[in-house]
């Protein structure tokens, strides 16, 4: 892949503003789009509509037809920054004419570009363009926010809260993957049930997940949604990886897949709880392990 931010040879200077635009990528960069196109008539600037990161918050930049106007100074060169505000509005920072011109400070602004104008100057597409469009950190593709290893053990025989975590704060944009490793015992010949709660809301009922057999097993129980642009998301899936773990039994012959029975909160998800049951008496329910993974979109 080519670098998008690449300075020009001959013509750009070293300056301080410069240095700061790449330590601050994290909180100011060009997320997408924001191509300009200069006049070959006059000293406007065409901007092309995209998407910006203000000092961490995203911003949308509608762009448009003479988006900016150089201005040129009669006897010496400057240069001048393209840029946006805080709100995406498209910005000129002119610096001072100079026969041998330095670089401005462009502000609490995000950069596109910097734009080195000759004397007396008549027509932008006649002006030296070095592209400033740089981009944001690379956004990890899947994220850990929640995980344990301690087992938590119940012998309800009616649906019951086993394992609660809070303090979340994963965005309706997101994908998200609950795992969970559980298992049962051979004490009697019983199922074991599992479901989901998000925000409150019971988005899968308990269901079986192993036999009725009395053996032990285990597996892991994986849940699948998002992004929640609407109340009921688009290919949210529940599969069950159910293994026998004792006395060399097979394998159950099939995954079981199955669709979320209620809507999907389409709001920030703050809390999850996995709940579940023994379908009769004397089984013990452990889930063992629980991982909740976020995959920005």
């Amino acid at each position: 892949m080519a670098y998008q931010a690449q300075a020009t040879d001959g013509t750009e200077p070293i300056s301080d503003t410069v240095w700061e635009l790449v330590a601050n990528q994290a909180l100011y960069n060009v997320v997408s789009g924001c191509g300009v196109t200069a006049d070959g008539t006059d000293m406007t600037v065409d901007g092309a509509a995209g998407s910006i990161t203000h000092n961490g918050s995203t911003v949308a930049v509608a762009g448009g037809t003479d988006s900016w106007t150089l201005v040129a100074d009669a006897s010496n060169p400057r240069f001048s920054w393209l840029a946006y505000s805080s709100a995406g509005a498209a910005q000129v920072v002119s610096g001072d004419p100079s026969a041998d011109p330095i670089v401005p400070e462009i502000g609490d602004r995000v950069a596109n570009q910097l734009v080195y104008i000759p004397a007396n100057e008549t027509l932008a597409s006649n002006c030296t363009f070095i592209d400033k469009r740089i981009p944001g950190p690379a956004v990890p593709a899947i994220k850990l926010v929640a995980s344990s290893d301690t087992p938590v053990t119940t012998t309800a025989t009616s649906v019951a809260d086993i394992v609660e975590k809070t303090g979340l704060s994963i965005p309706v944009t997101s994908k998200v993957i609950v795992e969970i490793g559980f298992s049962k015992d051979a004490t009697a010949a019983n199922s074991v049930l599992l479901g989901l709660t998000v925000n409150a809301t019971a988005v899968k009922t308990q269901f079986a997940v192993t036999s009725a057999t009395q053996r032990a097993e285990d597996g892991i129980l994986r849940f699948e949604f998002g992004p929640r642009t609407t109340a009921t998301p688009a290919g949210a899936l529940i599969t069950v990886f159910s293994r026998v773990s004792s006395n060399g039994n097979a394998a159950l012959a099939t995954d079981i897949t199955q669709a979320l029975v209620a809507a999907m909160p389409v709001a920030t998800i703050t809390g999850l709880t996995i709940r579940g049951s023994n379908s009769g008496s004397n089984t013990n329910l452990t889930v063992n392990w629980y991982r909740v993974w976020e995959l920005p979109v």
